[in-house]
């Protein structure tokens, strides 16, 4: 089975991407998440977990991922 090759995202759309899964709002961080390819989200996914356990981030940001990690682990209640 062939799968398309996606286009590179613009950095206009990784800039949205971002400001979703980050938003802090359940439902806009899973329509972010529903964007994405399954590559993309695992990719995503470690780099959510690296910004709650990684040194190096600002508590606002931390606390951003966590809320994205844990809106994805809750599908639909907010």
């Amino acid at each position: 089975m062939m799968h398309a090759m996606r286009e590179p995202r613009s950095e206009t759309s990784l800039e949205a991407m971002w400001a979703g899964l980050l938003s802090q709002r359940p439902n806009r961080i899973r329509r972010a998440w529903a964007r994405l390819a399954p590559p993309e989200r695992s990719s995503v996914l470690a780099h959510l977990r690296q910004m709650v356990e990684g040194e190096g981030w600002q508590p606002s940001q931390r606390e951003a991922a966590r809320s994205a990690l844990e809106a994805l682990a809750t599908p639909g209640e907010d």
